[in-house]
């Protein structure tokens, strides 16, 4: 990284990390009924610890870089006419608390995340896990680094991510999968698929689930349903650090500005085997391959 990419992401790692300090861990495991509401179904949660982080951290991302906006997760569900600023403006997008879910019943599976996107695209990806105590940046162009924050959470030093490939076989893979945004017989098709995968893992986080990727816990990640705040530190981690990422069944390039399926796997060949073993359709081999 360069000089002026180390300070703006040591700059936003440490505001990520003092909104965790001071507002999100405070909360967990002392979440009250109150604290706690739905947005799109039941199953979509929301926290005070959430909507607190973002409308902290908005304000305090702006300033880092000029003509940078900055907007969020609950932002946009408040006023979904922002997210279509991501296509056309220099943003930062937050994801407060990715695993909300995970964060109400107290386990360690979540993380907090912020993408900057010029104009669509994905420029530099930070995921902070506060209970694990460490970050994993993805810089356009640059690869993956991982930072293991001291006892005290503070910074420390950033170490550029290598990973090794062993596990190409859908035998041996380990991953994850989620068919949110399915419905119907397709829904209960992709669902049986990804059960009968030998590997498969049920984490709870996008977040989490590219840190493991980025980390070589695991191989491969099928997600039905995207946003830019999931999903865009996904692609750009599997990409800098050597994996393919695609949308399933297009196996066209992921985008912040579109809600396809995504599907992350060692390479190319097994991206393909991948999809064919979870997609319902035949998913034939793309040109570009």
């Amino acid at each position: 990284m360069s000089d002026d990419q180390i300070g703006l992401v040591d700059a936003v790692a440490s505001l990520m990390v003092e909104a965790a300090q001071t507002i999100i861990l405070p909360l967990f495991n002392n979440l009250s009924d109150e604290d706690i509401a739905t947005k799109s179904s039941d199953s979509d949660f929301v926290t005070v610890a959430d909507r607190d982080a973002e409308f902290w951290l908005i304000p305090k991302l702006e300033p880092l870089l000029t003509d940078a906006i900055a907007i969020g997760e609950e932002s946009i569900s408040d006023d979904p006419k922002l997210g279509k600023k991501i296509s056309n403006s220099l943003s930062f997008v937050i994801d407060p608390i990715d695993g909300t879910r995970n964060f109400i019943n107290g386990s360690h599976h979540f993380c907090s995340m912020i993408s900057l996107i010029d104009c669509g695209e994905p420029l530099i990806s930070w995921i902070y896990r506060p209970i694990d105590n460490d970050i994993v940046v993805a810089v356009a162009g640059e690869g993956v680094f991982h930072m293991l924050l001291s006892e005290d959470a503070q910074l420390t030093d950033w170490e550029p991510v290598h990973r090794t490939f062993e596990r190409f076989q859908l035998s041996d893979m380990i991953g994850t999968g989620g068919i949110k945004g399915l419905s119907g017989e397709r829904k209960l098709q992709v669902r049986n698929q990804l059960r009968a995968l030998a590997h498969r893992r049920l984490i709870g986080s996008a977040g989490c689930e590219a840190v493991l990727l980025a980390l070589g816990e695991h191989d491969f990640l099928m997600h039905a349903k995207t946003t830019a705040w999931d999903h865009t530190p996904v692609d750009l981690i599997a990409n800098e650090i050597g994996l393919f990422s695609a949308s399933l069944p297009t196996a066209n390039a992921y985008s912040p500005l579109c809600d396809d399926a995504i599907l992350v796997a060692p390479d190319k060949d097994s991206w393909l085997a991948l999809a064919n073993h979870i997609w319902p359709d035949p998913v034939t081999k793309p040109q570009s391959f």
